[in-house]
């Protein structure tokens, strides 16, 4: 700030008109220099307030500065937080697409199971329907059977003997053998003989009728107005054989057929054993299992009495395993054997054969009605006819049974 200058002391004339002037204007001068330092002391303390202001500005930008820095360094952190945040939003984004991407999968993986299962069911159902529509028709067709064969008839008299006694065990009656079912039958084979075409067989009632033919072997018809040359000879007869068969049936055994070969014997027991313990197929609690490989068959011993004639009474039964579904056969356990076989040959007694028919194949009836007439009639040592066969050609077999003579069936 400029500052105003005071005049000399020594000048001419004209300075000291000057300096006269100036003792006034000196004293203007004087108070206006004392306002002057008034002023400067005024400048001065509003340069001190300037000054003061200045460093208080000074510190105000250096604070401001400070607090730029700050916050340029909090937003590069802000920026750097941001950042990870970004790549952590990131990556869980990409978590979850993957995420749903798997999600996607399993559920695709899961409806096509799911598909498979049904389709599966669905098979087994079908399967299902399709035994149980078998087993119906098996069980009417059992319901039909049965209804057929209970009939009731009246049978003839018969004499019986007295023949032995047999003495139970006292091991058979633990296990209840006593209680099987003991069967014997006598088969007596029936005999075959062969006609041949130009012979006749003819059976009497009476054994002598045919003893008197026999004798007089030449004999004559008359067909037509034709005499028909015979020659009647004795029936000789093949061996026979007769025998008798002894069957014991279990009342707690059942042998079981037609089995898997898939399946280990312990496994197979242990299947065979669940199934038939059930009470909806009718059997009962198992004693025992004997499975024979060979034959893919079993022999089941129940401890109950009647579970072996309930489970026979159907034949077949659906078996199912971890491959699928099989049809096994059910049937008593029966044990057999062989007893009093015998043969035996003879000739007929009541049954003679006629040879040497000639006549044509067109008169077979007539020669047969002319040939029963005639051995009818006492007169020619005839008697009752009580069968007679007449074959002109070919050849056929009759069979003949040992406690009658007469002729069964002519195949």
């Amino acid at each position: 700030m400029d500052m105003p200058r005071a005049a000399p002391p020594y000048s001419n004339s004209k300075q000291k008109v000057g300096c006269f002037r100036g003792v006034g204007a000196l004293e203007k001068e004087r108070s206006a220099t004392g306002g002057g330092l008034q002023q400067i002391k005024h400048s001065s303390t509003s340069m001190e307030k300037l000054k003061m202001e200045l460093a208080h500005w000074q510190e105000q930008c250096r604070r401001a500065e400070d607090e730029k820095t700050n916050l340029l360094l909090r937003k590069l952190d802000a920026d750097d937080l941001k950042k990870e945040a970004v790549e952590k939003v990131t990556r869980l984004m990409s978590k979850e697409k993957e995420k749903d991407n798997e999600k996607v999968k399993l559920k695709e993986c899961y409806e096509r199971k799911i598909d498979e299962i049904n389709r599966k069911n669905a098979e087994i159902k079908k399967e299902i329907q399709k035994l149980g529509n078998e087993l119906e028709a098996k069980y009417s067709a059992y319901e039909e059977m049965s209804q057929e064969l209970k009939f009731e008839k009246e049978l003839p008299e018969k004499e019986v003997k007295f023949t032995h006694l047999e003495i139970i065990k006292e091991e058979d009656t633990e296990n209840n053998a006593a209680f099987n079912i003991d069967c014997r039958f006598l088969v007596t084979a029936k005999i075959p003989f062969t006609l041949h075409g130009g012979q006749a067989l003819v059976t009497f009632e009476e054994e002598e009728v045919a003893k008197n033919i026999l004798k007089k072997q030449r004999h004559t018809i008359n067909v037509d107005s034709d005499r028909v040359d015979l020659k009647a000879v004795p029936v000789t007869l093949s061996p026979g054989l007769k025998f008798e068969i002894h069957a014991k049936i279990s009342q707690k055994k059942i042998n079981v057929s037609h089995l898997p070969g898939d399946i280990p014997e312990e496994s197979l027991r242990d299947k065979l054993e669940l199934y038939f313990y059930k009470s909806k197929v009718g059997g009962g609690e198992v004693d025992d299992v004997k499975y024979d490989k060979q034959t893919r068959s079993a022999v089941i011993t129940f401890l109950e009495t009647g579970a072996a004639d309930r489970l026979a009474k159907c034949t077949a039964y659906p078996f199912y395993t971890s491959t699928g579904c099989c049809e096994v056969k059910v049937s008593r356990c029966l044990e057999t054997n062989l007893q009093r076989l015998q043969t035996y040959s003879g000739i007929s007694r009541r049954t003679i054969l006629l040879t040497d028919i000639r006549a044509g194949p067109d008169d077979e009836e007539s020669i047969q009605d002319m040939i029963e007439i005639h051995f009818q009639k006492p007169s020619n040592g005839g008697g009752e006819v009580e069968r007679i066969r007449y074959l002109s050609k070919g050849r056929k077999v009759a069979y003949f049974e040992e406690d009658s003579d007469i002729p069964q069936n002519i195949a």
